[in-house]
């Protein structure tokens, strides 16, 4: 019998389709679960460091724009799998010249081996899989990033859920504009800039990694969202085979066994 309507073949299919869609479900479940989290945090920590940069700016100036090529570039990718064309998308808009940090594995596999990146990179490191593992890569990411600076300016790419493309953001700036006019202050000037600069950088990184996890998320529900369609189509398309297949199987059946008495009665 041919085995598109072989009813034992397709049984073992619909059962392999039945097990790759509860799969899928679970990841969307967990993914949906997530996103409240996700989209939350990320929220927060954009509100904070918008508040600090405003005053790194009234305390120590507006950064200047950064020369390209002159800086350290660190790419937030995806941590987990599953999450489509994200990690292709990020890959895609690093700069062409320049060191460069990778933060996330599914980044760091998307880009390994590639020419333009040999003699690059500077550090590669994990990301954030769940919200409560962004304190640790925010310092890991600190400290790969004041290893390999070595006093260049420092810049951040990141993706940004429900936008194209990677969103830049200056993390050490190169020089500021000179300051019009000093506001009044309690404490020096060198206490203030360094307690300034440590906020906006743990600002920066959290925004960076939060943003990532949210736009990570997101894409993996969006990825298992289509996976659970073409899952559904997948065993609707199989389920109707099979009852065709099982019917001409318990046709073939009878039709056996009516001969077979038969034969034994001739």
């Amino acid at each position: 019998m041919n085995e598109e309507l072989d009813a034992d073949a397709l049984g073992r299919r619909l059962e392999a389709v039945r097990a790759v869609r509860q799969v899928v479900a679970a990841i969307w479940a967990l993914g949906r679960a997530q996103l409240p989290l996700a989209e939350q945090a990320a929220a927060q920590a954009s509100d904070y460091v918008d508040w600090i940069d405003r005053m790194a700016a009234r305390l120590l100036g507006p950064p200047l724009p950064v020369p390209p090529g002159a800086t350290l570039t660190v790419v937030f990718g995806p941590q987990r799998p599953y999450c489509g064309a994200l990690p292709r998308v990020v890959a895609a808009s690093i700069p062409d010249s320049g060191a460069v940090g990778l933060v996330g594995d599914r980044l760091i596999e998307v880009v390994d081996g590639r020419a333009d990146l040999v003699g690059r990179v500077a550090f590669q490191l994990p990301g954030a899989a769940a919200h409560d593992d962004h304190a640790a890569v925010g310092h890991a990411v600190a400290e790969a990033t004041l290893e390999h600076a070595h006093g260049r300016p420092v810049t951040l790419l990141y993706p940004r859920a429900g936008q194209s493309g990677v969103h830049e953001a200056v993390l050490l700036p190169g020089a500021r504009e000179a300051l019009v006019s000093t506001p009044d202050r309690f404490s020096s000037a060198a206490l203030l800039a360094n307690r300034v600069l440590e906020e906006a950088i743990g600002g920066r990184l959290t925004v960076a990694i939060a943003e990532t996890l949210h736009a990570e998320t997101l894409a993996r529900v969006s990825a298992a969202e289509r996976a659970k369609r073409a899952c559904e189509s997948r065993l609707e398309e199989l389920g109707a085979t099979w009852r065709i297949a099982r019917q001409q199987q318990v046709t073939t059946e009878i039709l056996e066994a009516v001969a077979g008495r038969e034969a034994a009665g001739g």
